[in-house]
C-alpha cells in the first residue's frame, strides 16, 4: 500500500548543507516556529547550485514540496523555494528594521 504524500509549505532556517551528487544538495534545516529539524533534498541541479553557492547558512527559506522518509529520518523533497532572509545570525542592528527615535516630552510646568 502506497503512502499518500501531500504537498506542503514550510518556513525553515538552513543549519548546514552539502552536495550529495553533482545535481543534488542536502540541507539540514530547523522549522521556524516549531523548531523541528529535518533534511531537505534539492534534486534540481539549478536549485542545488543556488543553495550551495548563493544561499548562506542561517538563511530563511520558504520551501514547497513533499515530506517523506529516508533511512528512518524525515526528508523533504523541494519543488520550489524562496529565500526570505540572508542570515538569522544578526538580528539587530538590521537594515530590515526601521528604528524610530522619539524625543522625550518635557513635563508641563505649573
Amino acid at each position: 500500500m502506497d503512502r499518500i504524500r501531500s504537498y506542503q509549505t514550510h518556513t525553515v532556517f538552513i543549519e548546514s548543507k552539502r552536495f550529495a551528487t553533482e545535481s543534488m544538495a542536502i540541507a539540514k534545516v530547523k522549522e521556524l516556529g516549531s523548531n523541528k529539524k529535518f533534511q531537505v533534498k534539492f534534486n534540481n541541479r539549478h536549485h542545488a547550485e543556488t543553495v550551495m553557492y548563493d544561499v548562506e547558512d542561517g538563511s530563511l527559506l520558504i520551501i514547497d514540496g513533499f515530506m517523506g522518509e529516508f533511512r528512518g529520518e524525515k526528508e523533504f523533497t523541494v519543488n520550489s523555494f524562496e529565500v526570505k532572509s540572508r542570515s538569522m545570525k544578526s538580528f539587530l542592528p538590521s537594515d530590515q528594521v526601521e528604528y524610530l527615535n522619539f524625543p522625550a516630552k518635557k513635563k508641563a510646568s505649573n
